[in-house]
């Protein structure tokens, strides 16, 4: 539900979004365009959304209309898919809500959010989610030639020589130049800021003059772009998953090196005391995983029958597999019957780990999902280039996952779109007041550091540091955490009881 298991591309979870601006974007509060009608109909989704009549209480379906460029709203447009899940009692306001990515669908994840949640935040909101430019329901990106994709060579998401990184780098390139060539107005205008003022013509269309923002991961960087643009259109928000605006790329990947291995440990150490099939001591279990990588990049599992493009499982394959099962413990302790079958030549368990996370076998393929991936980051994030010593201090600080990690951080120089850069601004002492920060102890993907830095980036914002491994915590049955979001959203609260909060 979350992005913990809505990973879309093996080195897509590893580039968390590095938040910043986008040209344009001033202190000024943008002009958003007039308000539009919703016309809601029952929920449903693929050739059923939209499909039947509305009905309080289940998801309802609509479109929005939004301008391709603020810059110049007649130029063209985009239709973005919105679903709605009407308050259970009073209505109290609207909350957004977004599951992460960039690229990951949000309407078709609302009703299970919705279900998870108490019900005194689904009497007091209506629960509104929509699908990003190029997502989901919301349309795509055309980015490549089916015919081009029997052509492609396979990437190595893991290099491990300056050939194999070039031949990365290339196919990201292409990947890039397919998307300008067959629909460049879009390819320019997929970063953050666009849809932070997507987000505002939806408030407009939705009559309400303050959102309220649930938003996981990714989704935090929205958040704070919109909070940032619209100040005076925001009245709460949570993040859950922090990412600080204005980091590099290499900055972000060093911080995520040394909690993605200390992830790993948390992991390991719970899967010896549970006895598994991996060894009787964390230390043990780690080896395992690092000699199954070992062995991967020696001889990959074959996958039959699978696409040309993917024909294998091999070490890069597998890292970013176990880097995103970490994302949750349930998926993680699938790992030892993973590695199992595969020390067996059978790749079958690992094909259903990975297509449970949306994660395709391992490589950067010329896909829809991935134009729009690497369309957001790569707009959004400033184009630095990564030196030597910064990739081995991201190779040292994690041996299991350092490669991948410094390889992601280089990746956005070969885009071919001209970036927009997000500001990192420090946002007003009234936004922090009503801000909620929520933050794992050991998560893979958003570190403990980044939320402590967000923090400080929002005056007077409370942070709510939750004692477990794996990404985001609200309304995932952890007690003290549903009631300390439940509690700030409807009456207001930013001060949990508890600054900490642990599993019971």
């Amino acid at each position: 539900m979350k992005l913990r298991s809505s990973v879309v591309l093996a080195l897509a979870v590893t580039l968390v979004m590095t938040a910043c601006t986008s040209p344009g974007s001033d202190s000024a509060t943008p002009t958003t365009p007039p308000a539009q009608a919703l016309g809601w109909r029952g929920g449903g989704h693929g050739e059923a959304f939209q499909a039947g009549a509305a009905v309080k209480g289940a998801p309802e379906c609509a479109y929005l209309t939004v301008p391709t460029d603020y810059a110049h709203p007649t130029a063209g447009h985009q239709s973005l898919a919105v679903t709605r899940v009407q308050a259970g009692g009073r209505r109290q306001g609207v909350l957004f809500v977004n599951p992460g990515g960039p690229g990951a669908p949000a309407t078709s994840m609302l009703k299970a959010l919705v279900g998870a949640m108490p019900s005194e935040v689904t009497d007091a909101f209506d629960i509104v989610a929509m699908d990003p430019r190029a997502v989901g329901e919301s349309g795509y990106l055309s980015c490549t030639d089916p015919q081009a994709r029997s052509r492609t060579t396979p990437l190595d998401a893991t290099p491990e020589d300056p050939t194999e990184l070039a031949t990365l780098k290339d196919g990201l390139t292409r990947l890039g130049a397919s998307c300008a060539q067959r629909q460049p107005s879009l390819v320019a205008h997929l970063g953050t800021a666009d849809f932070a003022r997507d987000l505002d013509t939806l408030r407009s269309a939705l009559g309400v003059e303050r959102l309220d923002l649930l938003t996981y991961s990714y989704g935090t960087v929205l958040a704070y772009e919109y909070a940032r643009l619209f100040p005076g259109r925001l009245h709460r928000m949570v993040l859950d998953g922090a990412v600080v605006p204005g980091r590099t790329p290499a900055v972000r990947a060093l911080a995520k090196a040394s909690t993605s291995e200390d992830t790993l440990y948390q992991f390991a150490t719970a899967c010896a005391d549970e006895k598994c099939s991996l060894g009787s001591t964390a230390d043990a279990v780690i080896g395992a995983v690092r000699a199954m990588q070992r062995t991967l990049e020696r001889a990959p599992v074959t996958i039959p029958g699978h696409d040309p493009l993917r024909p294998a499982v091999d070490a890069g394959a597998f890292t970013a597999v176990v880097f995103s099962a970490l994302y949750s413990p349930d998926l993680a302790f699938e790992l030892p019957a993973v590695m199992h079958a595969l020390g067996k030549g059978d790749p079958a368990p690992f094909v259903a780990l990975s297509d449970k996370l949306e994660n395709s076998p391992g490589h950067v393929a010329n896909s829809v999902v991935n134009g729009v991936f690497w369309g957001t980051s790569c707009l959004d994030e400033p184009r630095t280039e990564i030196t030597p010593g910064a990739r081995a201090a991201i190779d040292d600080a994690s041996e299991t996952f350092g490669v991948l990690l410094a390889t992601s951080a280089e990746l956005c120089g070969s885009w071919p779109v001209p970036a927009q850069p997000l500001v990192g601004t420090t946002l007003s002492a009234d936004v922090g007041a009503r801000t909620l920060i929520v933050s794992n102890a050991s998560d893979p993907a958003t570190p403990r550091s980044e939320a402590i830095a967000l923090r400080a980036r929002i005056p007077g914002s409370a942070l709510l540091e939750v004692d477990i491994w794996g990404h985001t915590a609200t309304f995932e049955g952890l007690s003290c955490v549903d009631a300390a979001v439940t509690t700030f959203l409807v009456r207001g609260d930013s001060r949990p009881a508890s600054r900490t909060c642990s599993p019971d």
